[in-house]
């Protein structure tokens, strides 16, 4: 009999220490307002509204966590910062760069950390807990935000795929572009987001390749005077020296408030770090602090490096600068305009479904059925609609600039002043008016700058 009690007890201490070896079941909450949950085994993926938005939640560390920041972020943003920096010394280019990057830092901290005080998923959800009325402004952002983007990727693949199919079809990139619209980015735009979320990757290897063949070539002579690709390049002398300043940088300032707009993803990332423990928010502001360092220096260096090598004559895609006889320029395009179609449904699904959320109940619940013929319609015109405009605006200069300074302006500045500004102190409100001055005039003066840079005013 002792012998016996004595079995039992080891059993029984064996199966309790089985079962504290198991992982703590999770509890599951309901997807608020409009975010996506997504399981596949234990990853847990949260899809938003942001363009760029695929933010994983999971016991990740501080570097797992900015390296997904980083992807989301860069996207293809510091292709046009070269253009915008025609006529701008080096120092006070790189300065703007990191002094934007620094309050676009400074900004993206308010918004998780309101997000963690309000326990929102979202940006719509803290700006309802935070502000509450008028929560339409949000949506509005979005929409006009993700449209823009969307905009702006048509032009990408009319400039890396037009001049191929040209080249060997004889068929004009306007052409390319629909066709690209209607054959693949249409039926991508039909899938379910998760499928296409592990195409995430390929858009950060695109990122570092391209950034990787503009330092490379900016420094290995070929671009230079005697250089073997220099005759089929177009480049020009680089003014404004070292210190020179002119009031084209406004134009940079623009192509800067597309480049880190990173804001919607700060709920969601700044929820995948609580675990309960107290550490959020430090864990929260060490994924910040890093990742935007990192995004500064790959700006800044990308930026340099493209100045160096084109001078003034960089154009706002500023891989269409580089000679045909380029090979490692020809992957570099051809791997960014693959990033550009799988990531061009995340994009398109940030702009239909804040645009159908602006529309009357009935009209929204009709748009937004997953399966219903009136969205795979309402999809169709909206990719074909962008697609148009994208080849109206001629290049993707126009639209980066106008969405980076008045939505960028908006998004990066603005809104998280707003959403602190109730609980602010007195002292705090003064800087929350600051920031929201600082994109008020950003946003006007670069949209101003734009439009003249194309004669439109």
């Amino acid at each position: 009999m002792p012998r016996t009690g004595g079995a039992r007890l080891v059993l029984y201490v064996a199966i309790a220490a089985r079962v504290a070896a198991l992982p703590p079941l999770k509890r599951t909450a309901r997807p608020r307002h409009g975010a996506l949950t997504i399981r596949g085994g234990s990853t847990k993926k949260t899809v938003t509204r942001n363009p760029r938005a695929v933010v994983v939640q999971k016991r990740t560390d501080v570097l797992g966590a900015s390296f997904n920041l980083v992807n989301n972020v860069a996207g293809c943003g510091f292709l046009t910062l070269t253009a915008g920096a025609a006529g701008t010394g080096y120092l006070p280019a790189i300065g703007l760069v990191a002094f934007l990057g620094a309050v676009s830092c400074g900004s993206f901290l308010l918004l998780g950390e309101d997000a963690l005080r309000y326990q929102a998923s979202d940006v719509r959800s803290l700006w309802s807990e935070a502000v509450g009325a008028n929560a339409w402004a949000v949506d509005a952002s979005v929409a006009a935000f993700c449209g823009a983007a969307a905009v702006i990727y048509h032009g990408i693949v009319g400039d890396v795929f037009g001049p191929l199919v040209e080249k060997y079809l004889d068929i004009p990139p306007s052409i390319t572009v629909y066709a690209v619209a209607l054959l693949a980015l249409f039926p991508l735009c039909q899938l379910d987001l998760a499928t296409l979320a592990k195409f995430s990757l390929m858009g950060c290897a695109s990122v570092f390749l391209t950034a990787f063949a503009i330092l490379y070539r900016a420094v290995d002579g070929t671009y230079g005077e005697d250089g073997i690709h220099r005759a089929s390049a177009v480049a020009s002398a680089a003014t404004g020296g070292c210190c020179g300043v002119s009031a084209k940088a406004l134009v940079l300032s623009a192509n800067l408030g597309l480049a880190y707009v990173a804001h919607y993803n700060a709920p969601p990332l700044a929820e995948s770090l609580a675990r309960g423990d107290g550490g959020a928010r430090r864990r929260f502001r060490q994924v910040t602090f890093l990742s935007f360092t990192v995004l500064v220096a790959l700006y800044a260096g990308v930026m340099a490096a493209g100045k160096a090598t084109f001078g003034d004559a960089a154009r706002p895609n500023v891989l269409l600068n580089y000679g045909a006889s380029d090979a490692l320029a020809r992957v570099a395009r051809l791997a960014t305009g693959a990033s550009i179609v799988f990531g061009f449904p995340l994009v398109f699904s940030g702009f239909y479904d804040s645009a159908t959320r602006l529309l009357p109940p009935a009209w929204e619940t009709s748009l937004q059925k997953r399966r219903g013929a009136r969205r795979t319609l309402g999809s169709l015109c909206l990719v074909l609609l962008t697609a148009q405009v994208a080849l109206a605006a001629g290049d993707i200069g126009l639209p980066a600039g106008l969405a980076g300074s008045l939505l960028g302006g908006f998004v990066v500045y603005v809104l998280p002043a707003m959403i602190r500004w109730p609980s602010a102190s007195a002292l705090g409100r003064v800087g929350c008016l600051m920031l929201a001055l600082l994109g008020v005039g950003l946003g006007l003066l670069g949209a101003q700058q734009t439009l003249s840079a194309y004669g439109l005013i």
